[in-house]
């Protein structure tokens, strides 16, 4: 298992104190940003430092992508089928690039890589400055739909479960999902996991073996 350490760390935070405005913010800024460079710094250095050079280190680094992204592809549908959903089409090009980036062969820097740094809803700029900086745009954009009038309570329980600790678990998500939290998102957004099903259909071109709407039927 590849685990950051003081040469990540160097890297990322640029000996900057904590406490201080710069290594505050760079804190901020690196947030889950030290596995992917450790990756970078410990298995591509190895292939491209270690000694064999050449058209060897392109091999080990070609190796070590398809590989990577081969057990990205069955840790992505093991992922699915808990969720209700088939194993996405092994013949689609966009799944195999879902793969890779679930490798996690090159992080938040393959998200930019391949143009998936929005899947998750963040803008360009949310997902390179950090969570934080996320975090912040979803307070702003519950405010603001606040202010126009508009009923912010499901975008509003959508932000409070991404902040609840332990609750991604793949034990307890599906489990929370089809007894619990598609009955309240269903509640206070009427049609929400219809439209959530379309969205997967469309953008994944993925079925599911059990559907969210059959939860709150």
């Amino acid at each position: 298992m590849i685990r950051p350490g003081a040469r990540e760390r160097a890297i990322l935070l640029q000996g900057q104190r904590p406490g201080t405005v710069v290594g505050s913010a760079l804190r901020l800024f690196t947030q889950f940003k030290a596995f992917p460079t450790a990756v970078i710094t410990k298995a591509w250095g190895r292939e491209l430092y270690g000694g064999q050079g050449g058209a060897g280190a392109t091999a080990g680094i070609v190796h070590m992508m398809v590989a990577a992204t081969a057990l990205g592809y069955l840790a992505m549908s093991a992922k699915d089928l808990v969720k209700g959903r088939n194993p996405r089409d092994p013949t689609d090009p966009k799944t195999w690039a879902a793969a890779f980036l679930q490798g996690g062969g090159a992080g938040i820097y393959g998200d930019f890589l391949v143009g998936e740094f929005s899947r998750f809803g963040r803008s360009f700029w949310e997902t390179a400055l950090g969570p934080t900086a996320g975090t912040v745009g979803d307070v702003v954009g519950l405010w603001n739909q606040a202010k126009q009038g508009q009923d912010p309570s499901a975008e509003a329980f959508q932000a409070a479960l991404s902040h609840t600790p332990f609750l991604n678990l793949f034990y307890v998500k599906p489990a929370l999902d089809y007894l619990v939290l598609y009955q309240v998102q269903e509640a206070l957004n009427p049609g929400f996991l219809r439209r959530f099903e379309r969205r997967i259909e469309q953008q994944n071109r993925q079925t599911f073996w059990l559907r969210p709407t059959e939860a709150v039927r």
